[in-house]
């Protein structure tokens, strides 16, 4: 027994060295060596056999930077001016996501041309990946930006209809209350009444709110000639007295 325990123990002590063996064989064979410098041959290794090298956004110049953001800067105005030019004589009221819609189509046909002669960016090209489901998004919220700026415009022209249609009614108070005899003065009070009747009819509380105070105008209208035409006389017959 005591001879079969010191065999396994042997054996196993075999496998351990053949594995450490194995182990430093094959970090010699890939160049890859313990200690502090291990970390950075692994990564070193690693881009090797992908075949690709990365950089790091940090480790980007000062000028690359730069040059980066003069190239979006561009990229937005040639944008901006190829849709003004393209939609110059849309002199309606065109909503704001058919605009959006028009900016991104022109964004894109920029970066297609700039593709045939430079190297895109990793955000540009992920743009142009997208281009069509993104288009087709705009193309939806344009049409419906389209109706909501069309029912704004009709909701407008219905108010300058009511409006008008107000006016008229006072103007037409006023034609009849001449037609009646009545004077100047009370058949622009006539108009005004009808004016309040139009805006307020359907509110039978802020009708009669309204018409009070009209009515506190006329009044003060009145007392205000009435002390006018009594200054008037009062001097007509002190200048008479003086001239007898």
């Amino acid at each position: 027994d005591e001879l079969a325990l010191r065999k396994s123990i042997a054996e196993r002590d075999a496998r351990i060295r053949q594995g450490e063996i194995g182990y430093i064989n094959r970090s010699r064979a890939t160049g890859v060596s313990k200690g502090p410098g291990q970390q950075e041959a692994v990564s070193r290794l690693a881009e090797e056999l992908t075949g690709k090298k990365h950089t790091s956004p940090k480790t980007r110049s000062a000028g690359e930077r730069e040059e980066e953001q003069a190239r979006e800067a561009l990229l937005a105005l040639e944008a901006e001016l190829r849709t003004l030019e393209k939609h110059s004589g849309a002199n309606e009221k065109i909503s704001r996501q058919r605009r959006d819609l028009w900016k991104a189509e022109s964004q894109y046909a920029v970066l297609k041309e700039a593709a045939t002669k430079r190297q895109l960016s990793e955000q540009e090209k992920s743009l142009l990946a997208h281009k069509d489901e993104t288009l087709e998004y705009k193309r939806q919220l344009a049409e419906l930006g389209d109706k909501v700026e069309y029912q704004k415009r009709l909701n407008e022209l219905a108010q300058q209809a009511v409006r008008f249609e107000e006016q008229q009614s006072a103007k037409q108070a006023a034609i009849s209350a001449k037609a009646r005899g009545l004077t100047d003065r009370q058949a622009q009070r006539e108009s005004e009444a009808q004016r309040l009747r139009d805006v307020y009819g359907d509110n039978p509380a802020a009708l009669a709110k309204a018409t009070s105070a009209l009515k506190n105008t006329w009044s003060a209208e009145e007392q205000l000639r009435g002390s006018w035409m009594a200054g008037l006389k009062s001097g007509w017959g002190e200048w008479a007295e003086s001239a007898t």
